[in-house]
């Protein structure tokens, strides 16, 4: 009877694990979309108000900002369904530049950021080290902070993404 009671709870400890996995998975494709749903619309603007060739740059550049983020949902889909296989993704520790992770999230929020009047920046990244990290994992973390701020933040405001080294020593 000890068995099987410890065979259901660690069953059930690990449909818990698949159950937030597939919440945190959610959660990012639902933020992933607020790009893509910005962009196809600033797109219909301008392809029914044309401004000749700023037009052409801003729905290239809008088309960019929907391909990097339609990635981002079809990477967390297979995701999900990995999880359902029972395969969860294991963690890819890889040299990082936390400057060229925030950099891809700043571009692709920038649209949506504008939208509602607010600027991102960057400071002082450039200066970090590589840092051992699974870079998607860090880019969903990033992500996710910048989008949860920007309807924090009233029109003319920033967000402002910085680091520093600290010496310990």
């Amino acid at each position: 009877a000890l068995t099987i009671q410890q065979a259901r709870l660690f069953e059930e400890a690990k449909l818990a694990h698949v159950v937030r996995l597939m919440g945190n998975i959610c959660h990012d494709i639902k933020n992933f979309l607020q790009p893509i749903v910005s962009g196809v619309s600033m797109i219909r603007d301008e392809i029914d108000h044309p401004d000749d060739e700023r037009s052409h740059a801003t729905c290239v550049k809008y088309l960019a900002m929907i391909e990097g983020a339609s990635g981002r949902i079809d990477s967390r889909a297979k995701e999900i369904v990995d999880c359902i296989k029972g395969v969860s993704a294991p963690l890819r520790l890889a040299p990082c530049r936390i400057i060229d992770v925030v950099n891809e999230v700043c571009a692709t929020l920038s649209v949506l950021a504008a939208e509602r009047k607010i600027s991102l920046a960057i400071q002082a990244l450039d200066q970090l080290p590589p840092i051992q990290a699974d870079e998607k994992r860090l880019y969903n973390a990033v992500y996710n902070l910048v989008n949860n701020a920007i309807p924090e933040i009233g029109a003319g405001g920033s967000i402002t993404i910085s680091g520093r080294v600290d010496t310990w020593g």
